[in-house]
C-alpha cells in the first residue's frame, strides 16, 4: 500500500496543500506540517498573487477589496485531486491523510462522458458531464479568497472542463454563518475583473447543497455587448464545524446552472 500523503502549508498566509510547492499568496514554498498539525496562530492576511480575471482590478479597489480581487484569480480553474476534512489538526494526520489518499483513488473519468470526484468534507461523490481535467491553481486561488475571512484553508476539489470550472474548498470556524457573510461581503466589493469588465453581482440566494442549507451569491463578467462568463459562490456549514465553500464559472449560464445541479444533487 502507497505511503499516505504529507500536508504542506504556509505559516505567513495559512493556506495548506496536500502537494508541496509554492503558496499562492506569497510565493514561498510550502513547509511539511508535523505530526502535530498546523500551529494554532492568529491569520494576518498577506496579499495574495497577482492572476486571474479580476488581479488587474487591484489598483483601483480599497485594500479590503484589492485582497479579494487578487484573490479573486479563482475565475482560471484548477484542481488538487486530493481533499481533506476535519480541523487542520486532524488534515495533518496520518489518518486524513489516508482519506485523502483514498479520494484521489476514488476519482475518475470516462473519456469525453463524465468524472466522479470525491469531495471528502462532505463524505460523498459529484459527477461532472464532459471532460475535465485538474490544475492545481485554481482550488490554491479560490482558498486565498476564503482566506481573508478564515484560515487555514484545505482544497477539496479543483477542476477545468471545456468553458467551465469547478473549485471547492473547506476551512474550521467557529461562526460559519458570519464568515459567509464577511466572505460574500469581500467578494462582492469587487467590481471589475483584470480587464476592467464589470463585475456584476445578484443579491445571495438560499439553496440545499447534499441536502444541507446553502447560500449562493452569483455574479456575472459583461462584456461591451454581451455577457462574458457567468458565476456563483457557494457556502454552506457543516456538521463538522466546517463551513464549505465551492465556485463555479462558466461562459454559458446553461453550462453553469448544470454545474450548479451537479453541486446540489451530490
Amino acid at each position: 500500500m502507497a505511503d499516505a500523503p504529507s500536508w504542506h502549508w504556509c505559516p505567513a498566509c495559512r493556506l495548506a496543500s496536500s502537494r508541496p510547492g509554492p503558496c499562492p499568496g506569497c510565493g514561498a514554498d510550502y513547509q511539511q506540517v508535523s505530526e502535530h498539525g498546523v500551529p494554532d496562530e492568529p491569520f494576518r492576511p498577506r496579499l495574495p498573487r497577482t492572476g486571474g480575471f479580476l488581479a488587474g482590478a487591484a489598483s483601483v479597489i480599497l485594500v479590503t477589496a484589492l485582497l479579494a480581487g487578487a484573490a479573486f484569480g479563482v475565475f482560471q480553474l484548477a484542481s488538487h485531486g486530493q481533499s481533506a476534512t476535519g480541523s487542520p489538526e486532524a488534515a495533518a494526520s496520518p489518518s486524513a491523510q489516508a482519506s485523502a489518499a483514498a479520494a484521489a483513488a476514488q476519482n475518475s473519468c470516462t473519456k469525453g462522458v463524465a468524472c466522479t470526484f470525491e469531495v471528502s468534507a462532505l463524505g460523498t461523490t459529484i459527477t461532472l458531464q464532459g471532460a475535465w481535467t485538474e490544475n492545481d491553481a485554481v482550488g490554491e486561488d479560490v482558498a486565498t479568497a476564503v482566506s481573508e475571512v478564515a484560515a487555514p484553508v484545505f482544497v477539496d476539489l479543483s477542476v477545468a472542463g471545456g468553458d467551465a470550472d469547478l473549485g471547492i474548498v473547506h476551512v474550521s470556524t467557529t461562526n460559519p454563518a458570519g464568515a459567509t457573510n464577511e466572505l460574500f461581503s469581500v467578494l462582492t466589493a469587487v467590481n471589475q475583473d483584470g480587464q476592467g469588465h464589470p463585475v456584476i453581482w445578484d443579491r445571495s440566494r438560499p439553496l440545499s447543497i447534499d441536502g444541507h442549507p446553502a447560500n449562493a451569491e452569483d455574479f456575472i463578467i459583461q462584456g461591451a455587448n454581451s455577457v462574458i462568463s457567468d458565476g456563483s459562490y457557494y457556502a454552506l456549514a457543516l456538521g463538522t464545524g466546517d463551513l464549505l465553500v465551492a465556485e463555479v464559472e462558466a461562459a454559458q449560464q446553461a453550462t453553469k446552472d448544470k454545474l450548479e445541479a451537479a453541486l446540489v444533487q451530490m
